[in-house]
């Protein structure tokens, strides 16, 4: 990998975690400088945003899978679309306990 593709995946990836931590900690001013417009947000509830999950009368927590598409406009990387697929069933549980 030449220094210039390593320069630009660590910017990536460092973008992934600030929109993350947008996303967990509601801060929606992040999110928003972060994202396209529009930005697609798909997850196995629909479009939206889930902090957190009681299933059964018990707290779940998700292991997920999440992905997302930057593109560069008007020299900024913003996110375009982010998807997230929850392991398991769709409601987060552990196949066959």
């Amino acid at each position: 990998m030449n220094t210039r593709s390593g320069s630009l995946e660590k910017e990536r990836l460092e973008l992934e975690h600030q929109y993350w931590r947008a996303m967990q900690n509601g801060d929606s001013r992040t999110a928003m400088r972060l994202s396209a417009d529009p930005c697609i947000v798909k997850g196995a509830q629909g479009v939206g945003q889930v902090e957190e999950l009681t299933l059964d009368g018990k707290a779940v927590e998700l292991e997920a899978a999440d992905s997302s598409t930057w593109v560069r406009l008007e020299g900024h990387w913003v996110c375009a679309v982010h998807t997230e697929a929850i392991a398991g069933d769709p409601f987060g549980r552990v196949r066959g306990a």
